[in-house]
């Protein structure tokens, strides 16, 4: 499972820890997973740029400009799923974290032991919501994949291939029934050949669509004009799988 997380802080040292207590974390608990971190160091252009496909917030509140607390309040306004932690040295303010429907707060100075006991909590809730998942049919039994884990899916004949975060799996069927039955889930049709998950997207480059897990899938020429016109307007409407 590949989990997304952010980190508003404007103290580099600050965001740079906490980036460490990841990657501790992950390594030593969690190597079954992936994950993917953002830093921001600025609450106001992380909301007014916000898409919602975080899975995790770490939200420092004192800072300049729009304050960690406002942010939330106006991330609530697009996401309302999304788990907030509040990261800070002003517990006298962590208690209004109710009001956003915060996950909790950790406390500055950050200790790794404070850290865990949080995102063990936070992971904890992320692996046991319901997630849409669609349903393969394979020679070796039936495998459900959740959405959010497959990149693309590719057709080769009436072979389709779904390249997740982790795994590659083939079955049998039509990447034109895919597309409908798919249709709510924000996939986009870059090619003849492609379905690709906008939330996989790191990078587009003329006709080249790198994915987080650093393959790179073509778009075609006759398809290029309305594939941006539907990545722009995925990005605009800050759509979550």
């Amino acid at each position: 499972m590949l989990f997304r997380i952010a980190i508003v802080e404007d103290e580099k040292k600050d965001s740079d820890l906490l980036e460490n207590y990841i990657a501790r974390y992950f390594s030593e608990e969690a190597s079954e997973n992936r994950y993917q971190v953002t830093v921001f160091n600025n609450a106001g252009v992380f909301v007014e740029h916000y898409r919602a496909d975080f899975d995790l917030i770490l939200l420092d509140i004192q800072m300049p400009g729009m304050n960690g607390m406002d942010a939330a309040a106006a991330l609530r306004k697009k996401d309302s799923s999304v788990l907030l932690v509040f990261v800070t040295n002003m517990a006298q303010y962590a208690v209004k974290g109710y009001d956003v429907n915060a996950a909790g707060f950790i406390l500055k100075p950050v200790s790794y032991y404070d850290f865990l006991l949080r995102i063990r909590k936070c992971i904890g809730i992320l692996q046991t919501r319901t997630e849409e998942c669609v349903t393969l049919n394979m020679k070796q039994g039936i495998v459900r994949l959740p959405i959010r884990s497959i990149l693309y899916i590719e057709v080769n004949r009436h072979m389709l291939t779904y390249h997740t975060t982790k795994e590659v799996f083939q079955a049998t069927g039509s990447l034109s029934e895919l597309e409908a039955d798919l249709r709510g889930s924000s996939f986009l049709r870059c090619n003849s050949c492609y379905l690709v998950n906008p939330r996989g997207i790191q990078a587009i480059f003329g006709y080249d669509i790198r994915l987080i897990n650093g393959e790179t899938i073509q778009i075609s020429h006759p398809k290029k004009k309305a594939f941006m016109q539907e990545m722009n307007i995925w990005l605009g409407e800050g759509k979550n799988l």
